[in-house]
C-alpha cells in the first residue's frame, strides 16, 4: 500500500515537472512586440493663414476628406490678374492681320500659352487651399489651429494608418534561422491566441538589442528585428503588447 502511495505521488510529481518545463519552454517560444501601424501626414500644397480645422484628434478620416482650409484670398486675386492677362493676350492674338510674319505670330501665340499656364496655375492653387487627406487613417495628431500660418509644404496633421498595422520584435540568431518571409506565426494577448501574423521583413543584419525592448529572453546582446503584418481587422488597437510564437 505504502508502495503504491509512492508510485501515485511520484507519478504526479512528474506531471507537474512536465507540465512546468512545457510552460517555460512555451514562454521561451514567445516574444513580446508592441502593435504598430504605419502613418502618414497631411500636407499643404501651399503657403497661408489657415482658414478653417475640420477633424480633431481621434477622427477617422477618409481619403479626399477636407482637414483645412487656407485663406484663398491672396491667390484668388492671383487668378483674376491671371485671367486678365489671358484676355489680353487673347485678344492681341485674335488681331494679329493675316499677313503678321510667322515669327511675329509666334511670339503672340507663346504669349497667350503663358496666360493660359499662368491661369491654370492659379486656379489650381486656389483649390489646393482645401486641404485634403491622401489616405485613409485615424488622425493621431491635429498640427495646425486656425489663424496660424503654414508653410507650402507644412504638415497640418498626423494619420494613423490603421489598416496597415504590424507587430515588431527581436529575435536572437538561433530563432532567425528558423524564420522566413510569409511565414504564419501564432500571436498571443494576455496569454489568449488571436491570431496569426505574417512575417514581412526579417533584418539581414544583427544590431544591439534595442532599450525597452520586451522580450522573454535576454540570452544574447545582439539580436534581429522581425515585423509581422497583421490581419486589416486585427482589433487591438496600436501601443498594444502581444506576444508572438516562435518554435
Amino acid at each position: 500500500m505504502r508502495n503504491k502511495m509512492i508510485s501515485a505521488f511520484l507519478i504526479v510529481l512528474l506531471g507537474f515537472g512536465l507540465t512546468a518545463c512545457a510552460s517555460k519552454n512555451s514562454e521561451n517560444n514567445k516574444y513580446t512586440g508592441t502593435v504598430e501601424c504605419k502613418e502618414f501626414y497631411i500636407t499643404s500644397e501651399v503657403a497661408g493663414k489657415v482658414d478653417n480645422v475640420f477633424i480633431n484628434e481621434g477622427d477617422k478620416i477618409k481619403e479626399n476628406d477636407s482637414a483645412v482650409s487656407i485663406d484663398a484670398s491672396t491667390y484668388e486675386v492671383q487668378k483674376n490678374q491671371a485671367e486678365g492677362e489671358l484676355e489680353t493676350a487673347q485678344a492681341a492674338f485674335d488681331s494679329l492681320p493675316a499677313n503678321t510674319p510667322d515669327n511675329n505670330k509666334k511670339q503672340v501665340e507663346g504669349k497667350l500659352k503663358a496666360a493660359q499656364a499662368a491661369v491654370d496655375l492659379s486656379k489650381l492653387n486656389v483649390s489646393k487651399c482645401n486641404v485634403k487627406s491622401s489616405n485613409t487613417g485615424v488622425v493621431s495628431e491635429v498640427l495646425v489651429n486656425k489663424g496660424e500660418m503654414v508653410g507650402q509644404g507644412g504638415n497640418v496633421a498626423r494619420v494613423l494608418d490603421v489598416n496597415n498595422k504590424y507587430i515588431k520584435i527581436y529575435v536572437e540568431q538561433s530563432k532567425r534561422d528558423k524564420i522566413k518571409l510569409n511565414d504564419k506565426l501564432k500571436i498571443y494577448y494576455n496569454g489568449k491566441n488571436v491570431g496569426e501574423g505574417t512575417v514581412s521583413y526579417v533584418a539581414p543584419e544583427a544590431e544591439f538589442t534595442p532599450k525597452n525592448t520586451e522580450t522573454k529572453s535576454d540570452k544574447e546582446s545582439t539580436v534581429f528585428e522581425v515585423k509581422l503584418k497583421l490581419n486589416s481587422d486585427f482589433k487591438y488597437s496600436p501601443g498594444t503588447l502581444i506576444d508572438v510564437e516562435i518554435k
